[in-house]
């Protein structure tokens, strides 16, 4: 055998084997994603760690907070579960609470306990595929923010059009509490703690980074969750959604020193918001961690926010 064909089947055979790795990696990110088994967080796990004595978030929860379980119906009729927590007084101010990846309705305690302190009834709930709900695939806001649209207009047709709703997201509930707006939804504001402005940015740059991910791979993923999900990841944009909405007033935090999903997000998500808009980066703060550092801090920037917009 001449020695250029040994060259091209040993090229061939590596070339091969990239490609296989790149496939074989996009489709583990796939289910990595969309399907985190081994990586959710229980609902005792939450309690237990937002309990904490350095954290106390849940004292009040626990001790004397009333809560009304209920479930309501989602995007394609998936149930999910949710919590009404109502306000110290009668009010007709209401704020949907919505967690981030991976973990569920306990995540969102420490934020509700703001709002019960400035008069607000609270929704908390699990998202899809996460907490007390049936296992489903999360889509990274696709779903998700379809599911919140459904949870805004039961809120509705429950108290009443007349009443004063607002939204908190953490992370991918951030994403998803913004990308929502996209379908026109009446809500007075959004307070964003740490979300992606553009998915497909945050896979092809922070997944890469973070988990040496390869960019390919990357759009493989997006391949088979449009395939296997009919959820097209690359078209959850944020920061079209608040560019779209200069009706709802924004605030924004982001933690300085997260990784994870980076401050610049923000920076982009302020940028393209075209109405009133805040942007507050609390430093030495991880990700979902600025009301952990600064917990008085947090109270008073939406305290006084909610005062400028109300």
């Amino acid at each position: 055998m001449e020695w250029y064909w040994i060259f091209l089947i040993v090229i061939s055979s590596l070339v091969g084997l990239y490609v296989l790795y790149v496939v074989s990696y996009g489709i583990s990110m796939y289910f990595f994603v969309s399907h985190p088994r081994k990586r959710m967080r229980s609902i005792q796990f939450l309690r237990d760690d937002e309990g904490s004595e350095k954290k106390r978030f849940l004292d009040d929860y626990d001790a004397s907070w009333k809560k009304e379980p209920f479930t309501f119906v989602g995007y394609k009729g998936y149930e999910l579960y949710a919590e009404f927590i109502p306000g110290e007084t009668e009010t007709n101010k209401y704020v949907i609470c919505t967690h981030g990846y991976t973990v569920n309705h306990i995540a969102s305690v420490k934020y509700a306990n703001i709002f019960k302190k400035l008069g607000y009834n609270i929704i908390i709930y699990d998202d899809r595929g996460h907490g007390n709900n049936k296992k489903k695939g999360i889509t990274m806001g696709m779903n998700e923010s379809k599911d919140l649209l459904c949870l805004i207009n039961y809120v509705y047709d429950r108290f009443g059009n007349d009443i004063y709703l607002g939204l908190h997201g953490e992370s991918m509930g951030s994403s998803t509490s913004l990308f929502v707006l996209k379908y026109g939804v009446k809500v007075k504001f959004v307070v964003s703690d740490c979300g992606y402005a553009n998915c497909k940015e945050f896979f092809l740059n922070t997944m890469k980074k973070k988990y040496k991910i390869p960019a390919l791979s990357v759009r493989i993923a997006n391949i088979v969750a449009l395939f296997c999900s009919h959820a097209q990841y690359f078209k959850v944009r944020p920061d079209l959604a608040v560019k779209e909405r200069k009706d709802v007033p924004i605030c924004f935090f982001h933690g300085e020193e997260d990784a994870f999903i980076p401050k610049y997000n923000s920076d982009v998500l302020f940028a393209s918001a075209s109405g009133y808009k805040e942007l507050h980066q609390i430093p030495e703060a991880k990700h979902c961690q600025s009301i952990v550092v600064d917990r008085v801090r947090y109270f008073e920037i939406v305290k006084s926010f909610l005062s400028k917009i109300d």
